[in-house]
């Protein structure tokens, strides 16, 4: 298998909708409404944020309630649901420590999967890398949902649905990836190719957001918000402005646009606004 250029992205529409972790079914149900997508019969594989072994009141990690919304809709929906991760963690039984302690293993309803278990090295059409080691659920999956959190990062100043892809790749590697790339250069290293089909629908926890040192700092805000879009790209770039931050100066969001990844201008994007009812 040889990933070359990824497809031309989907057209600029992102959903933005109002609420809070108890009103996480109701939210789940709009979302998949707004993006359908063929659930029945497939496999399909959730990619939180479980960045360690962080509590969900800590704000670090995918809120479990989220995650759990998303199993039991995609399940109504004849799906089968597996939920997994590379947490920044390596040892045994880390994986699943992360996953407990966070909730998501909880939440997964028996679908979790250990990204490091099952592995595939496959070739990488990339001048920085010729070939990455990602898990095999990656490839065996039908439809992949990312499932990112709103944060800042200490290197690529936002980590969203476009940093939170390095958890497809085994976690023993992923240091020997970013070592060429120091700061923001490690997404613009990888020049946009992602190892594996990109995610077919992003949805991120903005409910409660990161600011300063992130990704795993304590200066959170409650900004109360589910945002999902069929292009991660513009997701990110919607959440870059919704921090303060121009999307040409993060580096990786930059190299996207400019290679026709997607919008990053919130200016050029269909925004779909829900309140609370």
């Amino acid at each position: 298998m040889m990933i070359s250029d990824p497809p031309s992205p989907v057209q600029p529409s992102i959903l933005v909708l109002d609420g809070d972790y108890p009103d996480m079914d109701g939210l789940v149900e709009k979302v998949l409404e707004t993006f359908p997508l063929p659930w029945q019969g497939k496999r399909v594989l959730l990619k939180p944020n479980m960045l360690g072994p962080y509590p969900r009141e800590k704000g670090i990690t995918t809120h479990p309630s989220l995650i759990r919304s998303l199993v039991k809709a995609l399940k109504k929906r004849g799906a089968t649901c597996w939920v997994g991760d590379n947490p920044g963690l390596s040892g045994y039984a880390a994986n699943e420590r992360c996953a407990r302690i966070s909730g998501i293993l909880e939440a997964a309803d028996g679908g979790y999967v250990n990204f490091a278990r099952e592995t595939v090295q496959i070739p990488l059409k990339s001048p920085f890398l010729k070939k990455v080691v990602i898990s095999r659920a990656v490839l065996d999956a039908d439809l992949l949902i990312n499932v990112p959190k709103f944060k800042t990062h200490v290197q690529t100043r936002i980590t969203g649905r476009s940093r939170t892809c390095s958890g497809f790749w085994r976690e023993r590697r992923k240091p020997g990836f970013t070592s060429p790339f120091p700061g923001q250069a490690i997404f613009r290293g990888l020049g946009g190719h992602l190892p594996g089909p990109g995610p077919d629908l992003t949805i991120m926890d903005a409910v409660v957001g990161m600011e300063g040192n992130g990704p795993s700092g304590k200066e959170l805000r409650f900004i109360g918000k589910i945002l999902a879009s069929r292009n991660g790209v513009l997701m990110d770039g919607l959440m870059a402005a919704m921090m303060g931050i121009p999307a040409k100066d993060v580096d990786h969001l930059a190299v996207a646009g400019q290679r026709g990844l997607g919008e990053i201008d919130p200016a050029g994007m269909e925004i779909r606004v829900h309140g609370n009812p």
